[in-house]
């Protein structure tokens, strides 16, 4: 990334930070002293907990959420260009970033393992950072299921970083970890 924006970011917001994936990076760019807001059209449980760790959450999304003191805006692939947020982020000439180009800026000074395949990723991440942790070390890791006494992501004490690569429109196409894992290969998301 084109001298990693999101590490030089101090404000980001996330729209669409409702969704697994999305509330995990949230939870990471807090435990790396960023200013985090976020919205999503839906209140949750997730939002909730979201709160209680000190992100401001917005429901639902609208374009007066989007401040010109954001210096950094992340979306969900669920999120379409006529976004009212979105589109108040280009008016402003904020910088965007997809789920997936954020989650390359944050690996790109760890040493990432990335989890991809058809089936199995949530549970071999979910294997990989709790071997890591017995074994001592302390991994970061953004995973797209809750580790029973864990969850879906932390900020750990060491440079590993474990992911879970989704192939969906090629988002693990942003990331260069040191090690791959790729679980299963299958005919999937042929559809876009």
């Amino acid at each position: 990334m084109e001298g990693n924006i999101l590490e030089k970011a101090k404000r980001i917001h996330l729209i669409g930070i409702g969704g697994t994936g999305m509330s995990g990076l949230a939870q990471l760019l807090l435990s790396m002293d960023k200013k985090v807001s976020g919205s999503d059209n839906n209140p949750s449980r997730v939002l909730e907990k979201l709160k209680k760790k000190g992100i401001q959450v917005i429901c639902p999304q609208k374009e007066e959420n989007i401040s010109k003191d954001i210096e950094l805006v992340i979306h969900s692939h669920a999120i379409l260009p006529d976004n009212p947020e979105y589109m108040k982020a280009r008016e402003y000439n904020i910088p965007l970033l997809s789920y997936p180009e954020a989650v390359g800026c944050v690996m790109e000074k760890r040493k990432g393992i990335a989890v991809a395949g058809t089936h199995g990723k949530t549970t071999t991440s979910s294997l990989i950072v709790s071997i890591l942790k017995d074994s001592g070390y302390s991994p970061s890791f953004l995973i797209g299921g809750e580790i029973r006494n864990i969850g879906n992501s932390e900020a750990g004490n060491s440079d590993l970083l474990v992911v879970e690569a989704c192939e969906y429109k090629r988002s693990f196409l942003n990331y260069k970890p040191e090690i791959g894992v790729v679980t299963a290969i299958e005919e999937d998301h042929l559809d876009y």
